[in-house]
Formats: structure tokens, C-alpha cells, sequence
């Protein structure tokens, strides 16, 4: 009987993960469908055209060219954070309201733990660009997507304050809203850690829609969720990722190391990752001794 409420625990937290992805890309869709039916209306109505099969299939065009530049991807990336911080936020606010533990934010955020988040973010970029590079090289159809994904997300291409807003600030806390406040926390109530976070770090992955940032994302979750896990907090990984974003969007070209040779990428990878565990470890070492264990009860 136990054995029975346990599975059927899971199989709802999974429900729940599905539910919350769902809301996620539907918002995502919505916004987009919006957008571009009103570039549509625009197109037409600036070209004074009747409603025949000509005028629509140029604004059907019109729409789809503007909804494709940089600017407008990021607005309506933009957009679409600040729906889900909203909405996921206002929801993960009444949820985390009921559970019996509430952490000490005060503890979470002292000076040597905000410095392992802020090391751990830029060596947590620097694994994230080589792991980027080793993917490209194993699937090379991968990385035509990623670099024009990367162009439209260019400071050169794009507008800096939306870029500092989607990217650094807004994006990053709505992402941690919803995989590790609403989907890590949902998992970590039927789960262990490592399913909970693995399973989250797919779905962060998933949400990418990249095959190349799908795969360092997926990485990159899992060491949020250690970093939620560990604090009792989505603070500390909201931090780390805002830090990570910044990095990854102002950080100098001579920090994007460029694998020339075999040899040299794996010894800047087994580097940059050995640094990031380090890091880890000392931000683990430093707020493991300020909670006791989470227990899966404590999500019950």
C-alpha cells in the first residue's frame, strides 16, 4: 500500500512538471501568435490594400520577417518572462506560504556564499561555452541554429537595455520561478535529489528548444537545483543565474576559449570543470552546517 501512494506520489509530481511546461510554452505561443497578427494588421493596413490572396500573403510575410529579427525576439522573449515571473511568481509565493520550513534567507545570502555563487558563475559559463563547443563538434547541424540563435541574442545586433533586461535580469529570475521553485520544489516533494534535479534539468533543457544550449542547460539545471537544494532557497540560484547570464552576455573574447586542438579543449574543459566543482563544494561546505537535511516530508 505504501509502496502504491509513493508511486502514485510521482507519477503526480510528474503530472504537475507537465502541467507547469505546458502553461510555459503556451504562454510563450500565445505571446508570438499576438505579435505577429498584429505585425500582420500593420502590414496591411499601411498598404492601404483590399483583402485579397496578395495582400495577405505579403503580410503573412511582413509578419514573419519582423518576428524573426533580434529585437522583436527579444521583446517578446521579454514579454513572455515577465508574464511567467508574474504569474509562476505570484503562484510560488501562496505555495511556499504552506511549507513548515522557511529558510534564512539572511544565512543563504552571507558574503562568502554570495563569493562561491559569484565564482561558481563565471567558471559555471566557462564549462557552459566548452560543453557548447564538444557538442557542436559531435553534431555539426546543431551549430548552425545555435549561431543564429546567438546573433539575434548580439549586443552588436540588439538593443542593450532590452538584452540587459530579457537576459540578465527578468529571464533568469522567471526561469528559476518556474524549474526550481515550482518544478524542482513539485518533484523534490516525491523525489530524491538527483531524479528531481535531473528531471528538472531536462525540462530546463527542453525549454531552450536549442540542441546545443538544450545540452549545457541541462547541466547547468542540475547545478541550480544543488544550489536550491542546498540554501533552502531559489535566491541563492536565482543569483547564480543572473551572475551566469551577465557573464555569458558581457564577458571579453578572450574568455570564449576557442578549442584549436583536441589536446588544449580537454584540458581547458577537465580545468574549467574541476574549478566549478571546487566551487560547489566550498559554497556546500558553507550552508550545509546552517540547515539540517531536506527530508522529502518537508514537501509533503
Amino acid at each position: 500500500m505504501e509502496g502504491h501512494f509513493r508511486m502514485k506520489k510521482k507519477w503526480t509530481a510528474i503530472a504537475w512538471t507537465a502541467l507547469y511546461m505546458a502553461i510555459t510554452f503556451m504562454v510563450q505561443l500565445m505571446l508570438s501568435f499576438a505579435y505577429g497578427m498584429i505585425a500582420f494588421f500593420v502590414a496591411f493596413q499601411s498598404a492601404g490594400r483590399t483583402m485579397d490572396a496578395g495582400a495577405v500573403q505579403e503580410g503573412i510575410q511582413y509578419a514573419m520577417g519582423l518576428l524573426t529579427k533580434g529585437w522583436m525576439m527579444i521583446l517578446i522573449t521579454l514579454l513572455c518572462d515577465m508574464v511567467l515571473m508574474a504569474g509562476f511568481g505570484t503562484w510560488y509565493y501562496f505555495r511556499e506560504r504552506q511549507y513548515p520550513f522557511r529558510p534564512n534567507y539572511k544565512s543563504a545570502f552571507s558574503l562568502k556564499n554570495i563569493g562561491y555563487i559569484i565564482v561558481m558563475g563565471v567558471l559555471g559559463q566557462y564549462a557552459s561555452n566548452l560543453i557548447a563547443t564538444l557538442t557542436g563538434v559531435l553534431i555539426p547541424s546543431a551549430m548552425d541554429s545555435y549561431e543564429d540563435l546567438a546573433q539575434n541574442f548580439d549586443l552588436s545586433t540588439a538593443s542593450p537595455v532590452l538584452m540587459i533586461l530579457a537576459v540578465c535580469i527578468v529571464g533568469p529570475i522567471a526561469e528559476e520561478l518556474v524549474f526550481r521553485g515550482m518544478i524542482f520544489g513539485k518533484l523534490r516533494r516525491a523525489f530524491s535529489f538527483w531524479p528531481a534535479a535531473i528531471i528538472s534539468g531536462i525540462m530546463f533543457g527542453v525549454f531552450h528548444m536549442n540542441m546545443i544550449q538544450g545540452v549545457y542547460a541541462f547541466v547547468v539545471g542540475i547545478v541550480l537545483g544543488f544550489i536550491c537544494e542546498k540554501s533552502h532557497s531559489i535566491y541563492p540560484s536565482m543569483l547564480f543565474h543572473i551572475l551566469f547570464n551577465i557573464w555569458g552576455t558581457f564577458s571579453p573574447d578572450w574568455f570564449m576559449y576557442k578549442a584549436d586542438t583536441v589536446p588544449f579543449f580537454f584540458l581547458w574543459f577537465f580545468v574549467g570543470a574541476g574549478l566549478l566543482v571546487a566551487g560547489l563544494l566550498l559554497f556546500f561546505f558553507g550552508v550545509n552546517k546552517k540547515y539540517p537535511k531536506i527530508e522529502n516530508s518537508y514537501y509533503s
